[in-house]
């Protein structure tokens, strides 16, 4: 009550403001309830008329939130779903399809079958990679999905790390895993580790205990090195890479991830992706062309409000006379072009007529290098 606005959904139950007292004499009593004689209606009990007037009332306005969405996800009536389906009744396969409630009786594998020639309009985006030298092979998967458009998509576009379908569909959790919180090293440190052997800690949990994590690293791309770290208390595990006497000219670039194996045998990298060459970069000293990069992505905010419905803001320092060229990059691939930015300030696009989900809006230089900022459209 304390909040500006209060919203609620329409099955959401507010209210019960007042107060009671439950209690028993003896154990063997029955339950006393007090209740203020400012919240007489609090808690009302089904052995009193009043109090089951006041459940069943209660229980009405609940069902009729349930029969209307049902009546509205069905394409009837809310009388139609009152009088034919049931009133609360099951119905078993073939009478539930006669009574309205299933449209089909199929099995799950025919549900599938169905389903592939009638998701997302027909069109099915695939990934290609490296500007679509990495090609798909489109005749085998029009075997596989027959109906189908096949739309090959350059991820790159829109994610030059190769992560971009990965990092948007869902994955299967694993029972009990192994956990790593880390607060990475990246980017230019300058001289805040000069001369000086680099921290890294971790937060490593798993419930069969953990086995032991070590930090894998290496300089220059050279040779991989091991460093162990040490249990610290309460999950914390914490240890340095022993880079204090590694002599370079202007900057070092280091490479590293970590790796926690558990009492019960399961080993997790973080970033996941190191077995694949994902790992934490950092550069000892300052790296041009890093520096380059982040001032480039400190030219660029991030949109709000996200999601919008209407249109979406997004601030752009470009007070030194530099101009981006603008995309819109829709889930299934296709590329929108949008007015050029030039101006400092906020750069507004029009989200009204989009269809809802996420989007990508890509900001490019003249030199070509890119800024890429999510945006859902409600």
């Amino acid at each position: 009550s304390s909040c500006e606005k209060v919203y609620a959904s329409d099955n959401a139950s507010l209210g019960s403001i007042g107060v009671l007292c439950v209690f028993k004499k003896t154990k063997e009593d029955s339950v006393t309830v007090l209740r203020s004689s400012l919240s007489l209606h609090k808690a009302p009990s089904p052995d009193t008329a009043e109090g089951r007037s006041q459940i069943e009332k209660e229980l009405d306005d609940l069902a009729t939130v349930f029969i209307g969405t049902v009546a509205k996800n069905r394409g009837e009536s809310f009388e139609t779903v009152l009088s034919e389906y049931g009133q609360g009744a099951v119905f078993v396969g073939n009478k539930a399809v006669k009574a309205g409630l299933a449209d089909e009786v199929l099995s799950l594998n025919e549900v599938i079958d169905k389903m592939k020639n009638n998701i997302n309009g027909g069109n099915m985006p695939n990934p290609t990679a490296n500007n679509g030298a990495e090609q798909i092979d489109v005749e085998a998967l029009k075997k596989s999905y027959p109906g189908y458009t096949i739309y090959p998509v350059d991820v790159s576009t829109f994610d030059g790390n190769g992560g971009a379908i990965h990092c948007i569909t869902k994955q299967i959790p694993a029972e009990n895993p192994v956990r790593i919180l880390h607060p990475s090293i990246t980017g230019n440190t300058d001289e805040t580790y000069l001369q000086k052997d680099v921290p890294v800690t971790a937060k490593v949990t798993n419930r069969s205990g953990i086995a032991s994590v070590k930090a894998v690293w290496r300089v220059a791309g050279g040779e991989w090195h091991e460093t162990l770290l040490t249990h610290e208390g309460d999950s914390l595990y914490s240890g340095a890479l022993p880079l204090a006497t590694l002599n370079y000219a202007q900057f070092a670039q280091v490479d590293y991830y970590l790796s926690a194996t558990s009492n019960n045998g399961k080993t997790i990298t973080k970033p996941m992706t190191a077995g694949q060459g994902g790992y934490y970069t950092f550069y000892l000293g300052h790296n041009p062309s890093v520096a380059i990069r982040e001032a480039l992505e400190a030219k660029v905010g991030g949109f709000y409000p996200n999601p919008a419905r209407q249109s979406a803001s997004i601030a752009l320092d470009l007070s030194d006379g530099s101009r981006f060229s603008v995309r819109l990059v829709g889930r299934d691939g296709r590329v929108t072009p949008l007015p050029e930015a030039a101006a400092a300030g906020d750069y507004r696009v029009d989200v009204s007529n989009l269809a809802a989900g996420l989007y990508y809006v890509v900001f490019t230089t003249a030199a070509g290098q890119q800024v890429v900022r999510p945006l859902v459209v409600e």
